[in-house]
């Protein structure tokens, strides 16, 4: 499988899937919404198209000579409950349809532990119907489900970040920061979307993907405070109710709000998986959490990110 059809391409985790594909040698068609902004990438092996997961015709034509898909694109942190669903349900439909239609059985989807949780919203609820999808279809799929991906552009450790460096004395903590946490770095989420490519032990499957280390919410704020020389600072429990108000003002206010009520929701839940058989099929080697914070803290420190 050598001709990859890379949806997303531009997302937060697209542009180190496509980063890892360029690198190994595969051929990357990279899948970007119409009017988005293009990867900054010059390489032989790349072409960019640009389409929308609702036009079909965009995705006959994107489908072309490709021999395997990689699935990235979705409604992230977006309130409306029908763009959620036109994007992540009606999207995944027509990329399932297109790839029947053009014999292209292979096709990696990436959900969300989301789907787990005992009380789905909008993103979470779409997230499972696609996956519904895919293993209704007669595709060769596999499913992943991430867990907190950990990286430079993520927004969960860049508000992080920005509430550690914001406040001069304290740390605002959502809740009491006991529930738990299994963090996975980007690049070993670009590592295992492309190491399975071939596998044909994982076609049909579906995996959590996580990192090996499970911590408290609470802990991982004070491994990042510590690596950013803030250690010193207090973290002050919020109320969830409180900060439950906040995410809905925002959703109320900003198109893309950096944190919403289902985020909220999902915080007062543990996430503990079990990747024994990634690491069985896969050989997944998962970066140790206080190596890829380090690191992690010297990238955000060298683009100016952290003071």
């Amino acid at each position: 499988m050598k001709n990859i059809l890379l949806t997303g391409a531009n997302g937060y985790v697209g542009k180190y899937v496509l980063q890892e594909l360029l690198q190994r040698g595969y051929k990357v068609s990279g899948f970007i919404k119409r009017g988005m902004s293009i990867p900054n990438i010059e390489n032989k092996n790349l072409q960019i198209l640009k389409g929308d997961l609702l036009d079909k015709r965009s995705l006959n034509e994107a489908l072309k000579g490709i021999d395997a898909v990689i699935h990235l694109a979705a409604s992230v942190r977006i309130k409306s409950p029908k763009i959620n669903y036109d994007v992540n349900v009606v999207g995944s439909k027509n990329l399932i349809d297109a790839c029947i239609q053009k014999n292209v059985k292979r096709v990696i989807f990436t959900s969300s532990i989301s789907v787990l949780r005992s009380r789905r919203g909008p993103y979470g609820e779409t997230k499972y119907k696609a996956e519904k999808l895919f293993e209704k279809s007669n595709l060769d799929y596999t499913i992943f489900r991430p867990t907190l991906i950990y990286g430079v552009e993520s927004q969960g450790i860049k508000n992080i970040v920005d509430y550690i460096q914001m406040f001069p004395c304290f740390i605002p903590l959502v809740g009491r920061g006991k529930y738990t946490r299994q963090p996975i770095s980007v690049y070993d989420v670009a590592r295992v979307l492309v190491d399975c490519l071939d596998k044909k032990e994982t076609f049909r499957k579906i995996y959590p993907l996580a990192g090996q280390d499970i911590l408290t919410f609470k802990k991982l704020i004070k491994m990042i405070a510590i690596e950013m020389n803030c250690n010193s600072k207090i973290m002050i429990p919020v109320p969830i109710i409180l900060c439950n108000l906040i995410a809905k003002f925002f959703e109320k206010t900003l198109a893309k709000p950096p944190f919403t009520s289902e985020h909220i929701r999902s915080l007062s839940e543990d996430t503990q998986v079990d990747i024994s058989q990634l690491v069985k099929y896969l050989n997944f080697k998962p970066i140790k959490l206080e190596q890829g914070i380090k690191e992690l803290v010297k990238e955000l420190k060298k683009e100016g990110r952290i003071r």
